[in-house]
């Protein structure tokens, strides 16, 4: 993972914030994660947002300018507000996000996401040394990735959570008494169930982040929401590298066409152009109303987040 550091102006940082708030007043977005409500700020600032991802990766991949990237989706993540659930595949009130790498990259690569924190100036007194975002890279836990970097399982387990009986069982399976089950993760890969110590799960933390600070980082790799109980919004803008010359790849896939993952797997290669694909989001995220306005509170209460946001950088 990479930092930038005081990358953005404040300026910048305020139209974002502005972007994303005025979207949630318009409904203009997906429910789950708020994916695309800045796709036009987006479109607007690419240059700018693709060119920290490009001199980023630019010595993994020589010669990669911002019109190898093409912009693919950009999302929201409201961890520990206090009505922000928005993760519709968690039960976690926080809205805090376990490991886990992103849907897309398993089927179009290389994906890096470009992570911008946010957070009210004034409430900086209560930020303290716990991770806001953790990223394990191949160099920090080299038991998750191949050769080549590719990670080796879509996500990873515990035992803490179950039951007598399943642990029992996990722990002849395993070949590990009862007692040392919880010291592990565990993942199935094509050579059976693997475990790696949690000790040896090391990932590159996110500490302390100041205004105007942006991370890049390889989305396939997995990453989580760090423990720190710090309020804040994570504005993510994924972006593809498209030139086959710099790693360009595709895999086979399908998906049912529901929600913005299965939309995006199923329709982007019709259009190959984000310009061209416009007009299928916006399909989309018309049918997408009614799950808008049956959770209005929790749009309302990061929208409310967001212009207490603005308010502090317009007075900085």
């Amino acid at each position: 993972m990479f930092r930038l550091e005081q990358a953005l102006s404040a300026k910048l940082l305020r139209e974002l914030a502005e972007s994303t708030a005025e979207g949630l007043a318009r409904r203009d977005c997906f429910y789950d994660q708020f994916h695309y409500v800045n796709r036009r700020f987006v479109a607007e600032h690419f240059e700018q947002l693709a060119g920290l991802v490009v001199e980023s990766v630019r010595p993994l991949r020589p010669g990669i300018t911002t019109s190898d990237l093409t912009y693919v989706n950009d999302f929201v993540s409201p961890v520990n507000l206090a009505n922000a659930h928005i993760y519709l595949n968690s039960d976690v009130k926080e809205n805090k996000y376990g490991w886990h790498n992103d849907a897309i990259d398993r089927w179009l690569r290389p994906c890096y996401n470009l992570w911008i924190p946010l957070y009210p100036q004034s409430t900086l007194v209560d930020l303290d040394d716990q991770s806001l975002f953790d990223v394990l890279t191949p160099t920090s836990c080299p038991q998750l990735y191949d050769a080549d970097g590719n990670v080796r399982c879509e996500f990873f387990w515990s035992t803490k959570l179950l039951p007598p009986a399943d642990r029992q069982i996990v722990a002849k399976l395993v070949g590990l008494p009862l007692t040392s089950l919880d010291d592990y993760v565990y993942f199935n890969s094509s050579a059976g169930t693997e475990k790696i110590p949690l000790a040896e799960l090391t990932p590159v933390p996110v500490v302390r982040p100041q205004l105007g600070d942006c991370y890049v980082f390889d989305s396939s790799n997995q990453h989580a929401s760090g423990p720190s109980r710090f309020e804040r919004v994570g504005i993510s803008v994924k972006f593809l590298v498209k030139n086959p010359e710099l790693g360009f790849r595709t895999l086979p896939r399908s998906m049912v066409p529901v929600g913005w993952a299965g939309m995006f797997i199923c329709w982007y290669d019709q259009f190959r152009s984000f310009s061209a694909y416009r007009n299928v989001i916006d399909m989309y995220i018309e049918r997408e109303q009614p799950l808008l306005e049956q959770n209005a509170d929790k749009l309302e209460c990061v929208r409310e987040y967001l212009l207490r946001v603005c308010a502090e950088l317009e007075s900085s």
